[in-house]
């Protein structure tokens, strides 16, 4: 009986290849997104992997590109830059700061290096406004 059970998985497993072969990228991207949602089982980050095996004869362009990114290890770069970042603005000369002010003044910090937030166009901004020059709104202290 156990022969029987893996010569029909091998055969169904051929055929569905052969079909996949056929199928165009887009396709194969539309059936996995239209497909009914699997049962969550397990925490496990193998699961994941076991999964893409176990499809990549239904999905094989998916499958690769799966296993593509899930190859890639995690990286805490970015955290441990921000903790040396704050170990600078939380000094003993500075141990009077609330948490909610440390973290927005972190906040603030990553903004500007990020190039999210920046006072030269503001400034910039509100001297038009004002119509005035940024250096004379800088020497009245606005």
């Amino acid at each position: 009986m156990l022969y029987g059970a893996a010569w029909m998985h091998s055969a169904v497993a051929s055929r569905v290849a052969e079909e996949a072969q056929d199928t165009d990228p887009s396709c194969e991207l539309q059936a996995y997104l239209t497909s009914l949602l699997e049962p969550f089982r397990t925490l496990l980050d193998i699961a994941v992997i076991k999964w893409w095996k176990d499809h990549s004869i239904i999905y094989p362009t998916l499958a690769r590109m799966a296993r593509d990114f899930l190859a890639i290890p995690g990286s805490s770069t970015a955290s441990e830059r921000q903790f040396s970042s704050a170990r600078h603005i939380g000094t003993d000369f500075r141990n009077r700061l609330s948490p909610t002010m440390f973290e927005a003044m972190q906040m603030l910090k990553g903004g500007y290096k990020a190039g999210i937030i920046s006072t030269h166009l503001k400034i910039t901004a509100l001297a038009k406004e004002l119509d005035c020059t940024v250096d004379e709104l800088m020497l009245d202290g606005v």
